[in-house]
């Protein structure tokens, strides 16, 4: 089984166009609205010779203090 590596970053810096290149597809949907990947897409792809599964994901925001409980119920901005 190929290593799997994740595309995780900021939300819309280019994550899923960098997937689509390095698959060959246009698998991933590639728009300049922010948020417009929602579910990850995995796909195959050669990197220096070696097979590999890469992961594309939707962008990572900034997690806000979490007052109350571990489960962030009672969460409030900054």
């Amino acid at each position: 089984m190929p290593p799997t590596i994740a595309i995780v970053g900021r939300p819309n810096v280019g994550k899923s166009t960098l997937f689509n290149r390095l698959t060959a597809t246009r698998a991933a949907l590639v728009s300049d609205m922010p948020g417009l990947t929602r579910d990850r897409r995995e796909g195959e792809a050669e990197l220096s010779g070696h097979a590999v599964r890469l992961v594309d994901t939707a962008g990572l925001e900034e997690a806000h203090r979490v007052a109350g409980t571990a489960r962030g119920r009672h969460a409030r901005p900054e």
